[in-house]
């Protein structure tokens, strides 16, 4: 079972590969390597914001996964687990402590075609609330989900 703590700066480059592979994996199509420098600069907005940065980490102190959850606006902007984690609840672990942390309610957009990240959400409690849009950065149609207790 993993350990969720909260991620510290020193975390920051191994955060980044994380994102980079993991985002690789679900979507080949987008070159995520090539993001790596706006995803460093947006991990900054996101504290800015208040959001809370979980990781998982293994009994090696390797980092499994991530979440960005923020308390206040019940907002979760993402999550992320390394491709030898999936399936093995890591995900699930960071999905329970975002629910701690945000007891009232979370709400996530998710990428329309990304037809195994809708079931996991499905499975932990997430429904879809019928909002959709087009990611600004990626032009790819997302749907609101929303977990209410």
């Amino acid at each position: 079972m993993p350990r969720i703590r909260l991620l510290l700066p020193a975390h920051y480059p191994a955060l980044a590969d994380l994102w980079v592979k993991s985002w690789q994996e679900a979507m080949p199509q987008i070159n995520f390597e090539q993001r790596r420098n706006w995803f460093a600069a947006y991990l900054s907005k996101l504290e800015q914001q208040h959001f809370q940065l979980l990781g998982a980490f293994n009994q090696f102190n390797t980092l499994l996964g991530f979440i960005a959850i923020n308390p206040e606006t019940h907002i979760l902007d993402q999550i992320a687990v390394t491709i030898e984690a999936k399936g093995q609840n890591t995900a699930a672990e960071l999905i329970e402590a975002a629910k701690q942390i945000s007891p009232v309610k979370i709400t996530l957009d998710v990428n329309t075609d990304n037809p195994r990240a809708i079931a996991f959400y499905k499975k932990h409690g997430f429904e879809h609330t019928g909002t959709t849009r087009v990611n600004s950065l990626s032009n790819l149609k997302c749907t609101e989900m929303q977990w209410v207790p």
